[in-house]
């Protein structure tokens, strides 16, 4: 499918005639030099309805080019709705002849500033993909202007004179200085020759195409940067990762050998313990790694959530073999196979620490809300003595 059938570009029109030329009383007869350049403006607005594209306006007032651009844009059969944009305020309320009998073409967007030239050049950067210039005075060539430094398509002839034809002057010097990236030799050579619609559309139409692809190169490095952002910080994380693993491991198996070894009581408690806090913690990070999750906590952070969790599901494992021990007032013995299956629960509650931490916050809150509706209860229970009594 065609560049501009399948995403419409929208033109803005910009431009005026010579009011030194029309005087008011001209309007409806004006000089043959006012009629040619409206008839010009009739064709252009042609062409760029045969071409797929919409059109950006904003005044419906004779002195302008837009509504003679939109007289020759109607003519065409073939149009879309909603093909004609006009921004106005409500100072300026677009009257085209043509907008009652045809107003399912007109988009007609209010703008609320009361300062039209921000409306007007707002509309510019936020509406349009390129921009028509013709004849006009200050307005004309600073929104030209702008358009161009803004990155739009922009095709300013200088056939009508005014100040379109200065910032042709402008254009042609920046592209002597390959200072614009989207404007090149060839669009220049088009504005430079006679009035020539097929010619400017042309134009617009290969402009808007590099500027959509130098979009996608934009794209792509960004997409490529983002990638390479993601693959460092992957190799950062492994890395982290493995000094952590390494640490942890190293205290699993250091505390396990000193907590079976050891002949005095006080250090076989600790490196019991000490095995918990290890097993917790190496099953967390494995959790990770295994998985390949991502997760928001530090590695520091999740091996100590690890660790917390391990010393929660070993203390569950072995709390019956201290129970007993304190009633029989005997000293506590590491026992091997208890050590082990205690490690191994601590392994499996870090490996399961998300699922662990969730079931102990739900059992927290249905305790909590047990003793909040025994409190209700027994506050009901209360009132309806009062009642009673």
């Amino acid at each position: 499918m065609d560049l501009l059938s399948s995403k419409k570009p929208v033109i803005a029109i910009v431009g005026g005639f010579d009011r030194n030329k029309i005087k008011h009383s001209q309007i409806e007869s004006p000089p043959k030099e006012i009629i040619e350049q409206r008839e010009a403006c009739k064709k252009l607005g042609r062409i760029l309805a045969k071409k797929g594209m919409r059109i950006l306006v904003w005044s419906s007032e004779p002195h302008f080019i837009e509504r003679y651009v939109v007289e020759g844009y109607l003519q065409e059969q073939d149009l879309d709705e909603n093909s004609i944009i006009c921004i106005y305020n409500q100072r300026n309320f677009p009257d085209f002849p043509e907008q009652k009998e045809k107003e399912s073409h007109f988009v007609l967007k209010q703008s609320y500033h009361e300062d039209w030239e921000i409306n007007f050049y707002e509309s510019i950067n936020t509406e349009a993909d390129g921009i028509i210039l013709m004849g006009g005075g200050p307005t004309t060539i600073l929104a030209g202007a702008v358009a161009a430094s803004w990155g739009k398509a922009v095709f300013s002839t200088p056939y009508f004179n005014g100040t379109a034809k200065v910032l042709y002057k402008w254009l042609f010097t920046k592209s002597k200085m390959r200072a614009s990236a989207q404007i090149g030799k060839e669009d220049i050579d088009e504005m430079s020759k006679a009035w020539n619609p097929e010619s400017c559309v042309l134009s617009l139409s290969r402009q808007l195409k590099k500027i959509n692809e130098q979009k996608d190169e934009r794209k792509k490095k960004e997409e490529a940067y983002l990638k390479l952002e993601e693959y460092r910080a992957s190799i950062r994380f492994s890395q982290r990762m493995a000094v952590a693993l390494l640490i942890v491991m190293l205290g699993f198996i250091v505390s396990m050998v000193l907590a079976i070894t050891s002949s005095q009581e006080i250090i076989g408690f600790i490196c019991f313990f000490l095995v918990l806090v290890f097993g917790g913690a190496l099953g967390s990070l494995l959790s990770i790694l295994g998985t390949q999750r991502k997760t928001s906590l530090p590695i520091v952070s999740l091996a100590a959530v690890g660790a917390g969790v391990g010393i929660v599901v070993g203390v569950v494992q072995i709390s019956p073999n201290i129970s007993q021990a304190i009633s029989s007032e005997a000293t506590f013995k590491v026992d091997i196979p208890l050590l082990f299956s205690s490690a191994i629960f601590a392994i499996f509650g870090g490996l399961a620490f998300e699922s662990t931490i969730k079931n102990l916050m739900s059992s927290a809150k249905d305790a909590g809300n047990s003793s909040a509706t025994k409190s209700s209860n027994a506050g009901i229970s209360e009132e309806k003595e009062k009642r009673v009594i």
